[in-house]
């Protein structure tokens, strides 16, 4: 019995390692300025922020899969709370194009 419960704490402790170590993958490659432009993008492609629900079943199941990923890549980041939203509004605001800027003048 005591076996099982090393073993089993150690599994843990290692899937808690490798937790911590994909969070830091995940910060490191989406904290560059260019990481952070395609995580805006991929964010984007997945629906974040839009209603994923259609008359057609198959239309409103294919996007809230996409929005499952999505909010798999925010909860991730951290980004999934209110201080998330607005650190992610920052950097929206950051890396827009200079012609939307112009379009909200």
């Amino acid at each position: 019995m005591q076996d099982y419960e090393a073993e089993k704490k150690k599994g843990e402790l290692e899937r808690a390692k490798e937790e911590a170590r994909l969070n830091g993958d995940y910060e490191l490659t989406f904290g560059t300025p260019q990481g952070q432009r395609v995580l805006l993008d991929l964010l984007k492609q997945c629906g974040i922020g839009r209603n994923p629900f259609d008359r057609d079943q198959a239309i409103a199941s294919f996007r809230a899969g996409r929005l499952d990923i999505g909010l798999y890549i925010q909860a991730r980041l951290g980004l999934e709370d209110l201080r998330g939203k607005q650190r992610l509004t920052r950097m929206a605001i950051a890396h827009r194009k200079p012609e939307e800027e112009e379009q909200e003048s």
